[in-house]
């Protein structure tokens, strides 16, 4: 039964969808609610994945509902508004109800499809996108939990470009506020294979820097990939209404109150396509790489001395969080003048970052250790930890070409020798999920 929690945010921060009440009497209970954002994608090929949903995985859990945020903002590319205008003269044909912008499809006896238009008079603000549709998604599944017409506690959300697997409704109820599910890309009969496999390289970087340095944001954050958990995403007030990043900010916010579970099991397996759908994300630095590996510059990595440095600075904060009041002041100052021997830019950084001022917080407001680890990582999170990558980079280190980024870095000794891009990347696929999925 949905808390207090959903009802307050369902009444106070939910995107508003007064219209979908008149089609309440319509819908079925459903074992499974699927989230998926829609913006130039033509209408067969979201058809190709609804009748793939119907056809090999509804029915393990029959009936499925898929809520399809069709949507443009009024910066949209003409062409994506030409397609959307088709996809909706498609849907008004073969919906059996429809209320404002919202139309029931009942595809079979697997799968209804709620579609929601924010298209044409209904287009999003300028810059307003993908974070706003996951939203606005994911708020109607709630809405439909909260009738108690839907049965999982997960809402998941994908997008039309991914493969899903066979065991993906395949989740038991658990405690943790979102799952992220193992994936790849799809580099077959695509132009942009090597940019693709590269900006792949740097998602894994990323993330084995971060294990390496015990941060505990060390997941993947790619929102085709996430079950959330309804009450924990009501908890944190959902989606960000962001152009990009929404999955990451999500993500960072849920980790201050549960676990990420990275789940085993089979891949997603995300087609490769170069995009300008967001303003940053895969898509788009595919295009990007794809056009220096074209004009024959190399592609780079962060230094492996950011992670190093990250390294050092998380395990001086825990020396700290774990020890005593006593002369709080000093030790911090100790701690100050260690890392700056590690790089010049180092007390800038703990001034952007407010550092000094999170610790003595975290020290004199809690009285355990594990709470003031707590509270540490609620201030010092996910977002937090990519500015201070970024601020090392902006006044001190340099990226370095990704081959010799990987052979020096300490979190990457477990690669042997590789050719090419595509043996280093199934390495580091394979110590990723080795090292965080359960």
């Amino acid at each position: 039964m949905p808390s207090g929690t959903v009802s307050t945010y369902l009444e106070r921060y939910a995107v508003a969808a007064d219209q979908f009440e008149s089609l309440i009497p319509f819908l079925r209970r459903y074992s499974r609610g699927l989230c998926l954002p829609l913006r130039g994608e033509t209408h067969f090929s979201v058809l190709s994945l609804l009748d793939h949903l119907g056809t090999h995985l509804a029915p393990r859990h029959s009936p499925l509902v898929v809520v399809a945020v069709l949507n443009e903002n009024l910066q949209s590319a003409p062409r994506f508004r030409e397609i959307h205008q088709e996809s909706v003269q498609h849907i008004k044909r073969s919906a059996f109800k429809q209320s404002g912008q919202f139309y029931l499809q009942r595809l079979s006896e697997s799968i209804d499809v709620l579609w929601i238009d924010y298209t044409h008079s209904h287009a999003f603000a300028p810059k307003q996108g993908v974070g706003l549709a996951r939203k606005a998604g994911c708020d109607l599944l709630l809405r439909i939990k909260q009738l108690n017409l839907l049965d999982s506690p997960w809402l998941w959300t994908t997008d039309a470009d991914a493969r899903i697997p066979t065991d993906y409704f395949d989740l038991e109820e658990s405690e943790h506020g979102a799952v992220h599910y193992t994936y790849n890309h799809d580099v077959s009969h695509f132009e942009g294979d090597e940019a693709l496999t590269l900006y792949e390289i740097h998602l894994r970087y990323y993330v084995l820097g971060l294990l390496w340095a015990n941060s505990p944001f060390a997941f993947p954050t790619i929102g085709s990939c996430l079950a959330l958990h309804f009450e924990k995403y009501a908890q944190v007030r959902g989606f960000p209404d962001r152009e990009a990043g929404e999955d990451f900010h999500l993500l960072n916010k849920l980790s201050k109150i549960s676990k990420i579970r990275v789940r085993a099991g089979l891949p997603i397996v995300l087609k490769g396509r170069f995009s300008d759908r967001v303003p940053f994300g895969t898509g788009k630095a595919t295009t990007e790489i794809h056009h220096l590996l074209k004009t024959g510059q190399f592609f780079s990595l962060y230094s492996p001395q950011a992670f190093e440095y990250l390294h050092s600075f998380l395990q001086g904060s825990r020396a700290i969080l774990d020890g005593d009041t006593s002369d709080l002041d000093g030790t911090i100052l100790e701690f100050r003048k260690a890392m700056a021997q590690r790089t010049p830019v180092s007390d800038t950084l703990f001034n952007e970052l407010h550092i000094e001022r999170i610790m003595i917080e975290a020290m004199t407001s809690r009285k355990d250790t594990h709470n003031r680890h707590l509270h540490f990582h609620g201030a010092f999170d996910g977002l937090k930890t990519l500015r201070l990558i970024h601020l090392l980079h902006q006044g001190h280190l340099r990226k370095q070409d990704w081959r010799l980024a990987l052979k020096s870095a300490p979190f990457c000794h477990f690669l042997s020798d590789f050719t090419c891009a595509r043996s280093a990347l199934e390495q580091m696929r394979h110590q990723e999920e080795t090292l965080i999925c359960s």
